[in-house]
C-alpha cells in the first residue's frame, strides 16, 4: 500500500528509487493509458403539466423505457402560469424542469388523490411536493 502511495504514485513515479521495479510492468508510466475526459453536461429543458382538479392531481404514464411502470406529470406546452421549477442530473444532462399550471387534456391522464400517489420518478415526486408545500395543490 505504502508502496503506490509513495513511490509509484500517478503524477511523479520513482522508478528508479522502486524496490520492484524489475519485475515491473509499467516500466514507462508515459506509456500507460490516460483517463478519458468527462463527457460535457449537456442541459435540458422540459415543461410540464400540474392538472388538479375535484381533489385528483392528473398524471399519465411512462411512455418510455427510462421512467418504466412510474406516471408522470405530463407534458406541457409551458403556456400556463409557472408554479415550480426543478433541476435535477440524470447521466450526463442537466434536466431544468419547469411546471405549469394548466387545464385537464388528453384521454391518457388519469387522476389520484394526494394520499395515494402511484409511484412516480424522484424529480417528480419532488416536484409534487413543492407544489403542495407551496399550496398550489392540495
Amino acid at each position: 500500500m505504502e508502496l503506490g502511495a509513495l513511490v509509484c504514485t500517478a503524477r511523479n513515479p520513482d522508478c528508479d528509487g522502486c524496490p520492484v521495479r524489475l519485475d515491473c510492468r509499467a516500466e514507462n508510466p508515459e506509456a500507460l493509458p490516460v483517463k478519458r475526459a468527462r463527457p460535457q453536461v449537456e442541459f435540458v429543458t422540459e415543461s410540464r403539466a400540474c392538472i388538479f382538479e375535484k381533489g385528483k392531481l392528473w398524471l399519465e404514464p411512462s411512455h418510455g423505457p427510462r421512467w418504466k411502470g412510474m406516471w408522470l406529470l405530463p407534458p406541457s406546452e409551458g403556456g400556463g402560469r409557472l408554479l415550480h421549477t426543478e433541476i435535477y442530473p440524470i447521466t450526463r444532462y442537466r434536466v431544468t424542469m419547469s411546471v405549469h399550471a394548466e387545464p385537464k387534456q388528453g384521454e391518457l391522464l388519469k387522476g389520484f388523490s394526494l394520499t395515494e400517489l402511484p409511484p412516480m420518478p424522484s424529480p417528480h415526486r419532488r416536484a409534487v411536493a413543492a407544489l403542495i408545500r407551496n399550496g398550489h395543490i392540495g
